[in-house]
């Protein structure tokens, strides 16, 4: 039996028998922040077996954001658990990640009103905490934007390419899924939409040019159509570059295999390596969060520097090529950096970088054992290095877009000086 408190709080009876003279144990729930419903399901399904019915308590960003929300949110959780026909019931607390929030909050609640709520901490009988955040409010803010961003706007559409060079393509005909051809086109772009991030694991959905999102059956056979729980994938990022897609309802991996592709098999192997090829137009330009500048090259010095406030200059360009599951960065002047630090006339195996690509379209240019390439120093000089500190060697993909200069009827250019107000 399912009972509704408000359309945060669901309390879910268990239908096997209780311990005889015994009253039965309520487990409170926590879920992180964006848990979805059959997720946090396995998470009951535990603890059935053993007799607990269990509240579970589902948060929202202005629980966080706005901490007296967040507190009057608590506080009406422990008067729900303080009145019939909970009052009674002995509680263990299982709280995920940021759900820990709303427990802290609760344990403020009963200190600034122990009246209240006494005898309500006797009635624990344990408490779990999963991944929890620890941290003051600055950290909170912090740490917020990633789960946050994990929207549209983080979204990334690539094709999908196996070892073999086919692509995962969604066709018209039956909304059926194949690996026919080894050319990107319309029908091989997928949209990869970052729906949640917990850790390293990261749920994302793969959405056709129709719309429809890449989704299995429990017999392993993949189709295209509308989202649902069998569309939910767990991506897993692996150390060549290539990603690895699991099914989070199934636990079963994307492969190709002599049929075309299929979702089986629980066991890992090559075959379900798929290496994401760019679905973006080839002028691009590179961000630096960290220096919060772009890079530009310096093609008379042979070097490239993160230093440019604004990608305003054709130094600032780069055409991106895929091949063979690398890619190449050429600059304004047709040469290609290389892991030599130095700028190449022709592509070869010199050019040729494994990109890491994340939501947002972040990136980081490995070279293999090399290292990967990052700004060195206060210069902000790119090269090859081993030891990036934290962040250092991340970029952010960007279409190019043009650029003018406007000249008033004096002759004069309108100028823009950075952090001046003109």
């Amino acid at each position: 039996m399912v009972k509704k408190f408000s359309n945060t709080i669901t309390l879910y009876r268990n239908s096997s028998k209780s311990v005889a003279n015994a009253p039965r144990p309520l487990l409170v729930l926590f879920p992180w922040l964006g848990a979805t419903p059959h997720v946090v399901e396995r998470y009951r399904q535990i603890y059935y077996p053993y007799g607990f019915d269990v509240l579970t308590v589902e948060s929202n960003l202005l629980h966080y954001l706005w901490l007296q929300y967040g507190l009057a949110y608590a506080s009406y959780v422990l008067d729900l658990l303080q009145s019939e026909p909970l009052s009674s019931l002995p509680l263990v607390i299982h709280a995920f990640s940021i759900g820990g929030f709303i427990v802290s909050q609760m344990i403020q609640a009963t200190l600034r009103d122990a009246p209240r709520y006494a005898g309500f901490a006797a009635r624990i009988r344990g408490q779990i905490f999963d991944s929890l955040v620890v941290g003051d409010m600055e950290l909170i803010v912090n740490g917020l934007p990633p789960v946050i961003a994990m929207s549209n706007t983080e979204a990334v559409k690539i094709g999908l390419r196996t070892s073999c060079g086919k692509y995962l393509t969604a066709e018209q005909l039956g909304n059926v899924v194949s690996l026919i051809t080894t050319a990107l086109g319309p029908k091989q772009i997928w949209e990869v939409r970052f729906k949640s991030s917990q850790g390293f694991q990261v749920r994302v959905e793969l959405i056709a040019f129709n719309g429809l999102a890449l989704q299995t059956n429990e017999g392993g056979l993949l189709k295209c159509a509308p989202p649902n729980e069998f569309s939910l994938f767990l991506l897993e990022y692996q150390h060549n570059g290539s990603w690895i897609f699991k099914s989070i309802v199934l636990g079963t991996y994307l492969e190709k295999n002599i049929d075309g592709v299929r979702c089986t098999q629980k066991e890992t192997n090559r075959s379900q390596q798929w290496i994401p090829h760019l679905a973006i137009h080839p002028q691009v330009v590179l961000y630096h969060p960290q220096s919060k500048t772009y890079v530009r090259m310096h093609c008379s010095e042979d070097n490239g520097f993160a230093e440019a406030p604004a990608p305003f200059s054709e130094e600032c360009i780069f055409l991106i090529h895929f091949d063979n599951g690398k890619y190449h960065l050429q600059t304004s002047d047709c040469r290609y950096l290389s892991v030599k630090n130095q700028l190449l006339s022709k592509r070869s195996k010199q050019t040729a970088f494994i990109v890491h690509l994340k939501a947002g379209y972040k990136a980081t240019f490995s070279a293999g054992k090399r290292g990967v390439l990052y700004p060195h120093s206060r210069t902000g000089l790119l090269s090859i290095g081993m030891h990036p500190s934290d962040m250092q060697d991340i970029f952010i993909i960007k279409r190019s877009k043009p650029w003018i200069t406007l000249k008033t009827k004096s002759q004069k250019y309108v100028a823009i000086n950075y952090g001046e107000e003109n």
